[in-house]
């Protein structure tokens, strides 16, 4: 029996009427764990692995607003 494969990715989602920036874990096309908001100018993809993500109400209650936000995928910094 194999193990079920699952493919997780970091996002940055701005929100179009605040301009706040959420950090996203994503898993299987949805929202695993989120760190945010964050000013704009305060945020850096460099540091997507060193952010305190949180899951659980947080990451829910950020998958219910998907559509309120441009999403953008960021890449994980190389080790």
């Amino acid at each position: 029996m194999s193990t079920p494969y699952h493919v997780s990715h970091y996002e940055v989602w701005h929100h179009e009427k605040s301009g706040e920036v959420w950090a996203v874990e994503m898993t299987d096309g949805k929202v695993e764990k989120v760190c945010g908001p964050v000013a704009a100018q305060d945020f850096s993809p460099d540091l997507i692995d060193y952010l305190p993500y949180r899951q659980g109400a947080d990451a829910r209650q950020l998958e219910s607003r998907r559509g309120e936000f441009i999403r953008d995928p960021v890449a994980k910094p190389e080790d």
